[in-house]
């Protein structure tokens, strides 16, 4: 296959949660599903972290996930019950709401962008 030289490639990656057993009490279920992100280079990655550091204390506890909101642009899998929940801006805030939301897309950016799985530790 060629290489493609996109200047904003998107890619839809894997993602997997790790959500609070409803049938196990202390313990988790792995949950799938597909994230498309807008893959941006590594300066524009530091501007968002510079914008997000600009913001002022309580802008920042509201936009927590200020570099996920701008690299997730869309995603298949995610439901509500039986239904796909149709991605938007804000089924995306109520999804970075859930503490096992954003552990999962933050690792499938980390794996997409570094050909590998996202490593606890060093």
């Amino acid at each position: 296959m060629s290489f493609l030289l996109a200047s904003r490639p998107r890619v839809t990656w894997p993602a997997t949660a790790q959500v609070p057993s409803a049938a196990t009490p202390g313990s988790f279920d792995a949950q799938s599903f597909s994230l498309v992100f807008e893959v941006l280079p590594p300066a524009e990655l530091r501007a968002l972290d510079d914008a997000f550091l600009a913001l002022d204390p309580a802008e920042q506890v509201s936009h927590q996930h200020y570099t996920l909101e701008r690299l997730i642009v869309g995603w298949s899998e995610v439901m509500a019950g039986t239904a796909e929940v149709p991605f938007s801006a804000e089924a995306l805030e109520r999804a970075l709401a859930l503490p096992w939301f954003p552990p999962a897309a933050y690792a499938a950016y980390a794996e997409l962008t570094t050909g590998g799985k996202a490593r606890l530790g060093n």
